[in-house]
């Protein structure tokens, strides 16, 4: 694992953000039911190739990626989860139950998203080496405040696990099995994050894989009455979108045309630069890589512009970029990013960085 890993796995996330966007413009369009389902399989082969990328990535960093953290519902966030899982074991004729024991919920301060993937991954195992039988799923919170720790176990009637696999998480080494990185991943996460992991796995009896990450419990907050306010949507946008490569922008200009926003492209940082000096944008969306000069270099140049021209406001720069986050993050950061979207991006997840960098009011002309 290295230079050389990561950087397949950036080329494949950035081919894939292409691949993915025209699957999910195709689905929006008139189609029969048997071609609905052939771009279902292709949608399931990009997903399982994002995931082998985004895993290299994670088994390659010397240090963890960052992970927002955010107080949440451990049995809102479980249930997502295995209700989405439910759908693939359904297929197998495998029943998948939840179980919340009682008294060991609540809301607790931590990294959803990590949580969730990880629990995401142990299901999969699970669907994966199971035949016939079925998988249970189980959550629960013990502990006070800041010494709280989220217990997660997922159980499965399989055959075990091979021995391989077994064998690469009981290794002090970074060694990894053929089939599959999911669990390596896991390992990885837990000893990162001062969690534990404890696999019991037999052909016999099937496999037990139980988690204990450290959480913050937070006090339960008393419902409340409030006015509903109705979401009058996001003000249009003047975008200054720097894309060198044509596929890319073909699909942010379908995601995001349709929704009124006025786009202008820039080709590489170069062009970016001159035209983030001579135009009116309200926002700029940096490809990371291009030709020229790299989103990267050409945000640190606008930032420097920006600051000897005395201008009181500096303009939203959203990094989007197919590198790993840790790069995106450092880099983005001391070159003077707004934020980062990370490619592959979903036609919502693009609309919603555009919202939260949307002013208040703005009038296209």
């Amino acid at each position: 694992m290295g230079q050389m890993s990561l950087r397949f796995a950036t080329e494949v996330r950035h081919s894939l953000h292409s691949m993915l966007g025209f699957l999910e413009l195709a689905v929006e369009e008139p189609l029969s039911d048997r071609q609905l389902v052939y771009l279902a399989q292709c949608r399931t082969g990009a997903d399982r190739l994002l995931r082998v990328a985004s895993d290299l990535w994670e088994l390659s960093q010397p240090e963890s990626p960052p992970h927002p953290c955010s107080a949440f519902q451990v049995e809102d966030a479980v249930s997502e989860v295995v209700d989405l899982t439910r759908i693939f074991a359904s297929r197998k004729g495998l029943d998948l139950e939840c179980v919340f024991p009682a008294g060991s919920q609540g809301r607790i301060q931590g990294p959803r998203g990590l949580i969730q993937d990880t629990l995401r991954r142990l299901l999969d195992n699970a669907v994966k080496f199971t035949e016939r039988g079925r998988i249970r799923a189980s959550a629960g919170v013990r502990g006070e405040g800041e010494a709280a720790v989220l217990e997660l176990e997922v159980a499965d009637t399989g055959n075990g696990l091979p021995q391989e696999v077994l064998a690469a998480l009981r290794s002090t080494d970074n060694m990894l099995p053929e089939q599959g990185l999911s669990l390596p991943v896991v390992k990885r996460r837990m000893a990162r994050m001062n969690g534990e992991l404890s696999v019991v796995s037999s052909s016999a009896a099937g496999t037990i894989v139980r988690l204990a990450i450290p959480v913050r419990l937070e006090p339960q907050e008393p419902p409340t009455e409030g006015t509903r306010v109705e979401d009058s949507g996001s003000p249009l946008l003047r975008i200054l979108v720097a894309e060198d490569s044509d596929d890319s922008y073909f699909v942010f200009q379908s995601f995001v045309g349709d929704e009124g926003h006025k786009l202008t492209r820039a080709y590489n940082g170069s062009q970016a630069i001159e035209m983030a000096q001579t135009g009116e944008y309200d926002l700029i969306v940096m490809d990371a890589n291009m030709p020229l000069l790299d989103g990267y270099s050409a945000t640190r140049t606008i930032r420097e512009w920006e600051s000897t021209a005395g201008r009181s406001e500096r303009m939203p720069i959203l990094l989007f970029s197919a590198d790993d986050p840790l790069t995106q993050v450092k880099l983005g950061s001391a070159a003077g990013c707004s934020g980062y979207l990370a490619k592959p991006a979903t036609k919502a997840e693009i609309l919603k960085a555009l919202k939260f960098f949307a002013p208040r009011q703005t009038t296209l002309s």
